[in-house]
């Protein structure tokens, strides 16, 4: 876990400015990063249902690893759009299915994963950081600049191809009845509650890919400079780190509904303060509220739909999660943020107040849905609720 977020933490941060340095306009950065969502469609379910049919989970994290390293060291010396929108595309397909099958196979070897799997997360989160924090060294040490968040990023992804075969044998398990994985883990949608689980999350991420897909070039505006912006965005990776070793005290305490009710608000209350736009002070606090973004949300999210998904199908539940979720509402976040940036520029600079204003309202408007109409599941949907070959 530690290693995968590695992996995304050294190229993440700083991919926006990175594409903004090669001269891409903003439609060519929306296409490129929507290649991120875009994988997380495609991959992560097939890779899903290869783990829990097919293959082993350690081998098959390894795997992907190695053709991700590959992909990333091919696509770092590429400077035009369309050559490199194909290679990073191809890292991403491989990079994709990483953290799922990772997340789903620390939840099938521990034996509580309320209480155990948020210390394991952590290990992601703090991987995180620490890929972004080595990219901000190596550009002090080396000299080097945006592009080599590509080297670091493949590098450790060979790494992870060679650790994660010393991880704990998972091996698939193979329904009685012939079904597929994919289709095991997409009945829990035919449960009203859980479907409008999943709705609300998928247009949070809606809203919430404008962080990652323009809070760097913000940041950038407000005067943060270029050596010192992944080093500036990792604060929200380690106050993660705190809010996730505290997660089995607020989810016990809270449950899921609450739990992820205090993550939606955070996203809320994030972007309201970058549109009052102020101090330097105020901007890192934003940031800071990552950890409570995430956590709350996302990593509350992850336990309560393996607590609800069929025991055969966990790793493509978590799959069909990140399709419905970081897939989806990341592609379609990543033209509506850029559809804002370009609606709100006057005179070659973009009004950031309005533009974060709409993720700030459109937050705030799914936290009120989801406190007066969601109803959370104590247990897996039943096992005949299965969608059709």
């Amino acid at each position: 876990m530690f290693l995968c977020g590695a992996i995304n933490g050294a190229w993440q941060p700083v991919l926006p400015p990175y594409l903004k340095q090669l001269g891409l306009g903003e439609f060519e950065i929306a296409v490129c990063l929507a290649t991120v969502p875009v994988a997380t469609i495609i991959t992560p379910l097939l890779a899903g249902q290869a783990a829990d049919r097919w293959f082993a989970s350690e081998r098959l994290v390894s795997v992907l690893s190695l053709f991700c390293g590959v992909l990333m060291l091919a696509a770092r010396p590429i400077a035009s759009f369309a050559p490199f929108v194909g290679v990073f595309f191809a890292s991403m397909l491989a990079a994709a299915p990483l953290l799922p099958m990772s997340t789903a196979l620390a939840l099938q070897n521990l034996p509580d994963g309320a209480r155990h799997f948020p210390l394991v997360r952590a290990s992601a989160t703090l991987g995180h950081v620490s890929g972004a924090n080595l990219l901000s060294l190596w550009m002090w040490l080396a000299r080097g600049s945006f592009r080599d968040c590509l080297l670091i990023a493949g590098l450790l992804a060979f790494l992870n191809a060679i650790y994660s075969l010393t991880l704990p044998h998972t091996p698939p398990r193979r329904d009685p009845g012939g079904r597929s994985a994919i289709g095991r883990a997409a009945g829990i949608l035919r449960d009203p509650g859980t479907a409008l689980f999943f709705v609300l999350l998928f247009v949070v991420q809606l809203f919430g890919t404008s962080y990652y897909a323009r809070g760097p070039l913000f940041l950038l505006e407000e005067g943060v400079s270029k050596g010192s912006l992944s080093s500036l965005m990792s604060i929200g990776q380690i106050t993660e780190i705190f809010v996730v070793l505290l997660l089995p005290f607020i989810f016990a305490r809270w449950g899921p509904k609450g739990t992820i009710a205090v993550g939606i608000s955070a996203w809320a209350a994030r972007f309201f303060f970058w549109s009052l736009g102020a101090s330097f002070g105020t901007l890192v606090a934003s940031v800071a509220l990552h950890g409570v973004c995430f956590a709350c949300a996302r990593i509350a999210a992850t336990i309560y739909v393996d607590r609800i998904s069929p025991r055969d199908a966990r790793s493509s539940a978590q799959s069909l999660l990140s399709l419905g979720v970081d897939g989806s509402g990341n592609f379609l976040g990543n033209f509506l943020i850029g559809a804002l940036a370009a609606h709100y520029t006057a005179g070659g600079a973009v009004q950031w107040r309005s533009v974060w204003l709409v993720p700030a309202v459109g937050c705030t408007a799914v936290l009120a849905v989801f406190v007066v109409f969601f109803r959370a599941r104590q247990g897996p949907v039943e096992r005949s609720a299965s969608f059709p070959e």
